[in-house]
């Protein structure tokens, strides 16, 4: 003791003060051997302070905080209890009205706070927030503990919210700790974590409420907090775990790779300044293990699964037995092994899985928040176990735990839209297993350890447990003792939800969709019907504004047609309305956004001028930004153990952040408008009553194949539509067809399997040998034959149109759907060796429309006032750059300046540069680009003609509006051709000058021949100067009719591959 006393000092003077008042000072030595000064020092004060002392209750308080701040470090409980009984006794010991009473109000909250996150007990909870709520009431304004104090009651505010689900909590939880922020400056050293606070309530309140502005401001908050907390300072590793927490759950509902990547980065970061003895790094392992299993879900690296599972695991390791989070830690493992079975197949993964999480339900007080959750997990293990062990008992589990689960749920949960669609899984299994189980041999379930951890909370221990639950019908199987009506309405609930992401809605109706559309019944028809409306919803949403083109398109590529399959259902229940409603609203999605940005706004100016000018500023900004295809990553690397992972830049990731906060505003915007009397449909889908007007030039036919089933629906004056079954006709068939051109088209060299046109000297055409042309033009004839006799000949009946001969020609314009849109049905007829015996050209001439809104705009007019200046420009590139020479071109230029002299301005090889040509786009009425042309298979935005120095992208295109557009003749490769993956979004680069506004386009199925292109744009023009001197109505359609009939003349009617790829779109 001598030894201690004289080398410490601050233990010296101690003992000197015991040793004054006759105490024993063994005691004292041993106790700051074990607590250190400062709560030894706060232990002898009390000793020598009477209960009577006005200083005792700060030396309470102060002992406090030395016990809870060695709380967060040690995680030891008795640090925990005794710092809140010192609390609470200094809390007690303050008179009212004395200046520590907020103090120690607040002190004591918070104190009963971190009890409430230890132990789960809610009084302590309540307790704190009546604490907290005092302290703020006791605090001027002006008091600089102020925001501490709002700070503090919000995070309660939010965590009772959270145990008890009042949205009011929530709300003022936000309201708090919004004042909190807005109290402090930037180097107030608390500002972070009260940024975080703030951050975090935003999230909570978007998880509930939805609202895609909350979420963003979270991310927004949650940053600055790490921007404001030097790098070394121990707040740092929570502040990194908030924000990969939410950039975590921005990725969950945006899709954003960059977000999951960062996250991961983030929360790697975090627990590696993390030491293991801090009681919060299981939470942030545990957190970091999460997204790292949703990067395996999203990237398919078997490495970020078994890095998730070594975070999960250690975090399960580090957390306390009575610990409350310890139940969640097991159902985290359990899921992720679970899920590393279903990738890698390790039985001993699956029954370690079961074991795990039947420990977690078994841990897990009935009535706490998460006890569902950890149901759900466990009946997916079970029945995945069935799946492979093939015991009934397992499947049977399954079926009552994920039931029984799902029943209560209240409907505004978070997650009950994901436990919904689990649930139909375990319905669907239960479908096809259990079914006939009578006749089955029963195995039964070996005796497992986890046995006795699985909850008995079924009350029939066979199928008929789930059978009654949904009303049982009288019969011996299980699939027709089911009622589908029922578990139709558990899929459609799923899709209404609130909370949730859209594509998580967007698969409960899906699902539903498919369980009718396999268990047809005659009651079930309108149901079917109202689940495709609201996936058609819902698909917007998934394919938000909000991303970049490229990514939509990616999510439609994923998300398959959903408009086929519901207009065919309508058509089957002779709702043909709804089906042309919900074709146009389902198909060109992107193109419809675009489109939508450039609404005039004329209307709602008169009645709201700024509400007018705020979308168009922000419609301005999202169509100049919102046509970036990528975004890219940098090439900094974060490591996270073994593994380094690219994050973005902070320039790119702020441009996607500012676009997605421009898409919030738009969204807000138009809710706001559609509020306004007389708005209330403003850029929702057009009815059927609006788009009639489509057919003013002639009829429309628009043809929807989906499954077996194929149907045109013809739209014409005075305004009704018509019917024609095509029962000859199906997907199947159209993909056979689709196929059988495509082969046809590469063998004779006119389409390079990559998409790029494969000419060495002309537009992608190569002369062939004789046997080869002759298989080509064998297989075209057949491809042609079968379109008219299956599809076109059945419309050309039913129109009651007679062959015209030499007769003025009705017009027909074809919008087909599904591989249809890829086959020429404006050539389809019987060829035979002595020429054309029955084709379609021969009774109407045909255009092709994406939409039926592309027929809406006005048609165009022959120039009748004087001051009118025709402007044509003539874009022509026989020798571009690193590419094949296509001279004619030269000669194609001429023929057009021969009937347009004065009207024409030529940019001819370098003069024709991308700028030169936008420019010049922005002037002139009619434009011709006589240039190679590429269809990019790979990333379709990026389909381009090829100028002298780079690439006219079809990105670029949609990011322009021309307002003087009229005419666009793309005399180029492949201008027409459309991305396989993506039949019904038209992408392509005529669909491309549709959507920059141009009324009247002329494209290429294929590669053309260079010899060819002069003759059908000669003609074309010809014919177009004839129509404008006679005056009125301007009818491209007519010109190339009479063009693709003089070359078909000059090559030969059998010379398909020559005449047969001029295509016109629009009016």
């Amino acid at each position: 003791m001598g030894n201690a006393q004289s080398s410490n000092p601050e233990l010296k003077s101690m003992l000197e003060a015991l040793e004054l008042l006759g105490e024993n000072p063994e005691s004292l030595v041993s106790q700051y051997e074990q607590d250190g000064f400062e709560i030894t020092l706060c232990r002898l004060q009390l000793k020598l302070t009477g209960d009577d002392d006005d200083e005792k209750p700060y030396f309470l308080s102060t002992l406090g905080s030395h016990l809870m701040l060695r709380y967060e470090n040690s995680g030891a409980v008795v640090d925990l209890e005794d710092g809140v009984a010192a609390f609470r006794r200094a809390m007690d010991l303050t008179p009212e009205g004395h200046s520590d009473k907020p103090e120690r109000l607040q002190k004591l909250g918070a104190g009963l706070q971190v009890r409430f996150e230890r132990f789960g007990i809610i009084k302590n909870l309540q307790e704190a927030i009546i604490l907290s709520t005092r302290a703020v009431e006791l605090t001027p304004d002006d008091d600089p503990d102020r925001p501490l104090r709002l700070s503090n009651l919000g995070t309660m505010l939010q965590t009772r919210f959270e145990e008890l689900g009042s949205i009011e909590d929530l709300q003022q939880a936000v309201v708090t700790s919004a004042r909190a922020v807005e109290l402090v400056p930037d180097n107030h050293p608390d500002k972070p974590i009260w940024l975080t606070n703030l951050g975090t309530a935003l999230q909570t309140r978007f998880e509930q409420l939805g609202s895609l502005e909350d979420l963003q401001k979270a991310v927004v908050m949650k940053t600055r907090a790490v921007e404001l907390t030097p790098d070394d300072h121990p707040r740092m590793p929570l502040q990194l775990n908030n924000l990969g927490d939410t950039l975590h759950a921005r990725f969950a509902h945006l899709r954003d790779i960059d977000d999951l990547q960062r996250a991961v980065a983030t929360l790697a970061r975090a627990v590696e300044l993390t030491p293991d003895n801090h009681p919060s790094k299981p939470f942030w392992l545990s957190n970091l293990g999460g997204a790292l299993s949703t990067e395996f879900k999203y990237l398919g690296s078997i490495e970020n699964l078994q890095e998730a599972i070594v975070s999960e695991t250690r975090a399960l390791e580090l957390t306390p037995d009575d610990h409350l989070d310890r139940p969640l830690r097991l159902n985290n493992l359990g899921s992720t092994l679970l899920t590393r079975f279903e990738h890698v197949g390790a039985i001993e993964d699956l029954q370690r899985a079961v074991v795990t999480l039947a420990r977690a339900v078994k841990l897990t007080p009935d009535n706490h928040p998460s006890k569902l959750n950890c149901l759900i997990n466990l009946g997916a293990a079970l029945e995945k176990r069935f799946e492979h062990l093939r015991s009934l008992d397992d499947l049977q589990e399954a079926v009552v735990i994920q039931t029984g689960a799902v029943e209560p749920t209240p409907d505004n949960h978070a997650d009950r839209l994901t436990w919904l669609s689990n649930l139909e899984g375990v319905l669907q299994t239960g479908f096809e297993h259990l079914g006939g189980a009578e006749d089955q041999q029963k195995s039964s379930t070996p005796h497992t350890p986890e046995a006795e951890l699985i909850p008995d909370v079924h009350a029939q221990p066979d199928a008929a447990a789930l059978g009654s639950m949904l009303s049982t019908h009288s019969s011996s199987t299980y699939a027709q003792s089911i009622d589908l009506s029922k578990a139709a309405a558990l899929f459609m609930e799923a899709a209404a939800q609130t909370s949730g992401s859209p594509s998580q809605k967007l698969q409960g109706a899906a699902r539903c969709i498919r369980l009718l559309s396999r268990y047809r019944l005659s009651s079930s028809s309108e149901v079917l019907l109202q689940a495709h409306e609201r996936a058609l919803d819902l698909v917007p949403q998934v394919v938000w504004l909000g991303h970049n083109i490229t990514r939509r398109y990616h999510e439609l590529v994923k998300l398959g047609a959903f408009a086929g399959g519901a207009a065919a259902d309508a058509i089957a229940a002779g709702q043909h309305a709804r089906a042309i409603e919900w074709l146009e609203s389902g198909r060109t999605i992107v193109w419809g956004q675009v489109i939508h940005l450039r609404t005039p706004l004329d209307d709602l100016r008169k009645l709201n001028p700024q509400i007018a000018s705020d979308l168009d500023r922000v419609s301005r900004v999202l169509h100049n930004t919102g046509t970036l295809t990528n975004t890219g990553s940098s090439s900094t690397s974060t490591s996270t153990g073994s593994k380094h992972i690219s994050s973005p830049t902070v320039s790119l990731l702020d441009e996607a952040h500012n676009h997605y906060d421009l898409a919030i505003q738009y969204d807000k915007l138009i809710a706001q408008i559609r509020e306004l009397d007389g708005f209330e449909s403003f850029l929702r889908p057009r009815k059927l009553s609006e788009l009639l007007p489509a057919c003013k030039s002639g009829p429309v036919v628009v043809i929807n194949v989906h499954g077996p089933r194929c149907d045109a629906l013809i739209l014409h004056q005075p305004g009704d539509i018509k019917h024609v079954p095509l029962p000859d006709f199906s997907y199947q068939l159209a993909r056979q067809l689709r196929r059988q051109l495509q082969s046809a088209l590469q063998s004779g060299r006119l389409r390079a399997a990559d998409g790029h046109p494969s000419d060495e000297h002309e537009r992608g055409y190569i002369p062939l040998p004789e046997p080869i042309k002759h298989k080509h033009r064998e297989s075209m004839r057949e491809v042609l034959s079968t379109l008219w006799i299956c599809v076109v000949k059945p419309v050309i009946d039913h129109l009651n149109l007679p062959a015209q001969g030499n007769s003025t020609l009705p017009h027909l314009t074809w919008c087909p759907t599904g591989p249809l849109v890829f086959l020429p049905l404006h050539a389809a007829g019987i060829y035979t060796d002595g020429g054309p015996a029955e084709t379609v050209m021969d009774f109407a001439v045909s255009s092709y429309t994406p939409t039926l809104e592309n027929l809406l705009k006005s048609p165009l007019q022959a120039p009748s006032n004087p001051n009118y200046h025709l402007a044509v420009l003539v874009v022509s590139q026989p020798s571009t750059p690193n590419l094949p020479p296509i001279p004619m071109t030269k000669i194609e230029a001429k023929v057009v300046k021969s009937l347009f002299a004065e009207h024409t301005t030529n940019l001819n090889q370098s003069d024709g540069t991308v700028d030169a040509v936008l420019r010049a786009m922005e002037t002139h009425g009619w434009v011709h680009l006589a240039c190679h042309g590429v269809q990019n298979p790979k990333d379709p935005m990026k389909s381009a003609f090829a100028l002298y120095d780079g690439a006219l992208e079809l990105s670029t295109l949609m990011s322009k509006s021309l307002p003087h557009a009229e005419l666009a003749f793309l005399s180029a490769c492949q201008t027409a051709t459309g991305d396989e993956k993506l039949p019904e979004e038209a992408v392509h680069l005529a669909a491309g000058m549709l959507s920059a506004g141009y009324k009247s386009v002329v494209g290429t199925m294929w590669s053309i021949d260079d010899y060819c292109a002069p003759i059908v744009a000669g003609r074309f023009y010809e014919v177009m100067r004839e129509q404008i001197a006679a005056g009125g109505r301007l009818q491209p359609a007519y010109a190339l009719h009479e063009a693709t009939k003089l070359l078909r003349e000059r090559v030969g009617v059998d010379n398909f591959v020559k005449w047969v790829p001029f295509v016109h779109f629009g009016l």
